[in-house]
Order: C-alpha cells, then sequence, then structure tokens
C-alpha cells in the first residue's frame, strides 16, 4: 500500500515537471519564431510606413488651388533597395489634353557637400500617358525605387509634367511648358 501511494506520488510529479518543461520549451520556440519574423521582415520591410499617409487628398486639392503641380511629400527618406510612393496632383489650367509625368535626378549631394556622379541609381514608375481635360485635377501615385547601389546623401528630383496634343507628350513639351515649370522632390538614402 505505501509502495502503491509512494508511485502515485511519483507519477504526480513527473507530471508537474513535464507540465512546466513543456511551457518553457513553447515558450523559447515561441519567442524564436517571432524573433526570426521581425529579423525576416525588419530586411524585407514588412514594417515600413507608406510614406503617402501624409498627403490626403485635402491637402493636395488645397495646394492645387496656387499652383498646378504638387508633389507630396517633397521630402522622402528611402534607404537603399528600397521603393516609396509619392502623390503627384496635377490641375490643368491649359486646353492640352494628354500628359505625362517625368521625375528625373537632377542634383545628387554627399553629407560632406561633394557631389555624387551616379545619379542613375533610381528608378520611377508611373502613368505612361493619361488625359486630363482643362480646368480638372488628377491625383496619381509615382514610386520611386534607390537600387541597392546609391550612394548615401541628399537627391534633388525634378518631377517634369509634360502636355500636349499628340498621344505621346515629348521631352520638349516639358521643357517648353510654362503652366507646370519644374517642382521638386527630395530624396534622402541613409
Amino acid at each position: 500500500m505505501r509502495f502503491r501511494a509512494f508511485r502515485m506520488q511519483k507519477k504526480g510529479l513527473e507530471l508537474s515537471i513535464n507540465f512546466f518543461v513543456i511551457i518553457f520549451l513553447s515558450t523559447v520556440i515561441l519567442g524564436l519564431g517571432i524573433k526570426m519574423l521581425y529579423d525576416m521582415c525588419g530586411r524585407v520591410g514588412c514594417f515600413d510606413e507608406p510614406s503617402v499617409d501624409s498627403c490626403p487628398d485635402e491637402k493636395i486639392d488645397t495646394i492645387l488651388a496656387d499652383r498646378s503641380v504638387v508633389v507630396c511629400p517633397s521630402d522622402i527618406t528611402i534607404p537603399r533597395g528600397k521603393s516609396v510612393s509619392f502623390k503627384v496632383g496635377i490641375l490643368n489650367p491649359e486646353s492640352a489634353t494628354k500628359f505625362r509625368v517625368v521625375p528625373e535626378v537632377s542634383v545628387g549631394e554627399r553629407k560632406d557637400g561633394t557631389a555624387i556622379d551616379a545619379l542613375s541609381n533610381f528608378k520611377f514608375v508611373s502613368h505612361d500617358t493619361f488625359d486630363l481635360a482643362q480646368n480638372r485635377d488628377r491625383k496619381m501615385l509615382v514610386m520611386a525605387k534607390v537600387l541597392p547601389e546609391a550612394q548615401s546623401g541628399l537627391y534633388s528630383i525634378d518631377v517634369n509634367v509634360c502636355s500636349g496634343a499628340s498621344d505621346v507628350p515629348s521631352e520638349n513639351d516639358c521643357i517648353s511648358n510654362p503652366n507646370f515649370g519644374v517642382t521638386k522632390l527630395y530624396i534622402r538614402v541613409p
């Protein structure tokens, strides 16, 4: 009888120890899984905030009351190898109906003030050509990607709006149009 009671107590003690070991191992595995997910998303950018959240359409509408082209936000930080979208708002004050947005890097400068020669380390994606009636506005997203080989520094981007009557407005339509001019976007690469 005594032996049975001792065996029952021993089994109860084993169950308690096994329970705590399983809880401990589960917690360790869960912690490692969370750390691995966080490290993986840190490299891929799962937790990046989109930059266009700070530019609601109402803000762009307010600015478009004073000028024909708005870039919002006008200052963006993009790490190498990452992409960020920004909004371009366009108000058409003229009779031309075909438009195209052409962003291009104009100047790059390091923190010490020296010029950056390689300005081709950016890719921009926007609509090819779109229609916009006179006195109408349009808001569109443009994606900017910084290639991994880009140098750290501040880059000035000229956001040109080309307009014309042809199906694809030419580069000359960007330069000669006084209604739109050049709108600046500044990209910081850490």
